[in-house]
């Protein structure tokens, strides 16, 4: 078959020719070379779903010179809508001879969820030759857990912390952190980071880091929250936390061993004030504030602020006095009691 040109131009330079059967056009040169001319390849790469905030793994384009001259260093860019999230590895590819071939490195970063789109250009001026991107971001899967969960406090006393530890251990592949906590949900005022030993950690694979949570209630009643944490690389993952509060009243003597130290007969001691706390929810009617043991006629109750009502949150103090009416070690107990409830405190002196 004879393929049949008619001259459609000329210049100074090169020669433009028609190929008289078809639509294609063909560049001649004065030395009947055909110019250079470049592609791409593959010309459509999808880098499928990477996790936001993460970079996928780099892809590698060939740029080939197919041409009949020598074409300059390609010159690569990158355009679109979702152009941002894909960028260029630094690449050598200098001029390339004729069926030369040099290789092009992307990789795509994205920093949002959803679809991603853009075009890489070679430039070789006169030639050019493009390439589409695309691909998805999507949600990080939690790269650790946070134990235990459901975490019960069980019955709460009014204003007293109870602490408990949470174990975030990694079961992810690579470095994972850096971690932020907070305590979230409905009665969250009701729970407290105690100590944050992840805040700012990096955990490497299989490592753990631990977070201390108090539950000091304010108010009575069934209390439910969330211990949250997340991880700039690693997601987030949560421990959910229940705890009761203050179905009745609660007393609590401090301190509650209290040592008078050495009295001389016949003397007494400096008062001593002891504390009660109503550490429950609801009021307690005080009736009884009195020493009971062996000793308990030598420790005198010589000021009483507890007897009647103690409001919930509220407290009361007791004076007591050592006096010791025989030698030798003498101990007793403080007791504090509403109705059924009864809160004490041991105490103790050496007599001479």
């Amino acid at each position: 078959m004879v393929a049949v040109f008619a001259v459609v131009g000329c210049g100074s330079g090169n020669v433009e020719a028609a190929d008289a059967g078809t639509d294609a056009f063909v560049v001649l040169r004065p030395d009947g070379a055909r110019p250079p001319t470049i592609s791409i390849q593959p010309p459509t790469v999808d880098f499928g779903d990477i996790v936001s905030g993460t970079t996928s793994a780099a892809v590698d384009l060939t740029i080939v010179n197919y041409g009949g001259a020598v074409a300059r260093a390609p010159v690569l860019t990158i355009a679109g809508t979702g152009a941002s999230a894909f960028s260029v590895v630094p690449t050598t590819c200098g001029d390339l001879a004729v069926g030369a071939a040099c290789t092009a490195r992307v990789v795509f970063a994205p920093t949002t969820e959803g679809p991603f789109s853009a075009m890489l250009t070679a430039t070789s001026d006169p030639a050019a030759a493009m390439a589409g991107l695309t691909g998805h971001g999507i949600a990080a899967e939690p790269g650790f857990d946070v134990s235990p969960t459901p975490a019960d406090f069980g019955q709460g006393a009014f204003g007293v912390s109870t602490p408990r530890t949470f174990t975030v251990q990694s079961h992810a592949s690579i470095a994972i952190g850096p971690f932020t906590s907070s305590i979230g949900g409905l009665d969250a005022t009701q729970f407290r980071i105690v100590d944050d030993r992840c805040a700012g950690t990096m955990l490497a694979p299989g490592a753990a880091c631990e977070i201390d949570v108090g539950y000091a209630p304010t108010s009575p009643g069934d209390h439910a929250a969330s211990l949250a944490v997340s991880a700039t690389v690693g997601g987030a993952a949560s421990a959910s936390l229940v705890g009761r509060c203050c179905a009745a009243a609660l007393l609590r003597l401090v301190p509650v061993t209290r040592d008078f130290g050495f009295v001389a007969i016949p003397g007494s001691s400096t008062p001593v004030t002891l504390t009660v706390d109503n550490v429950g929810g609801v009021p307690a009617v005080i009736d009884s504030v009195a020493t009971h043991g062996a000793d308990a006629s030598e420790f005198v109750v010589t000021t009483d602020g507890c007897t009647g009502t103690l409001a919930a949150g509220a407290t009361c103090t007791v004076e007591v006095t050592f006096t010791p009416t025989t030698a030798g070690t003498k101990s007793a107990t403080l007791d504090v009691g509403a109705g059924a409830l009864m809160t004490s405190s041991t105490l103790t002196g050496t007599a001479a």
